[in-house]
């Protein structure tokens, strides 16, 4: 989409397509990275950064499968592959309030006493 249109996204938002998540009012800065909170760390529901640091990001999940940098991404998958890459780039993590709601089967699950 951007070559077809000839601009660049400044920032990403990479959401779940079955998260109902709060308002975003929060500001993306060049080295860090916004997830929500959960029950897991780092919990990938919603991850925000800049754009160049999404694509180094997403660069880092497809070269760690091929040449490991880092011995425990593998485990606890995606979490420990997502913290790894964090590191890899020395982005600062801010955990943040993002998520209502999960759209399940059996109805909406609740995370963060949340209702």
């Amino acid at each position: 989409m951007e070559n077809d249109k000839k601009f660049q996204y400044d920032l990403i938002i990479k959401i779940r397509a079955d998260i109902h998540h709060n308002k975003f009012e929060n500001v993306i800065k060049e080295n860090n990275v916004i997830i929500s909170d959960g029950n897991v760390f780092p919990n990938d529901v919603l991850i925000a950064t800049t754009r160049n640091n999404f694509f180094n990001l997403v660069n880092f999940f497809r070269t760690e499968f091929i040449y490991p940098q880092f011995s425990d991404s593998h485990l606890k998958a995606p979490h420990n592959l997502l913290l790894s890459s964090f590191k890899n780039y020395n982005l600062i993590i801010e955990e943040k309030n993002l998520m209502n709601h999960v759209v399940r089967k059996t109805g909406k699950q609740f995370y963060n006493n949340i209702k």
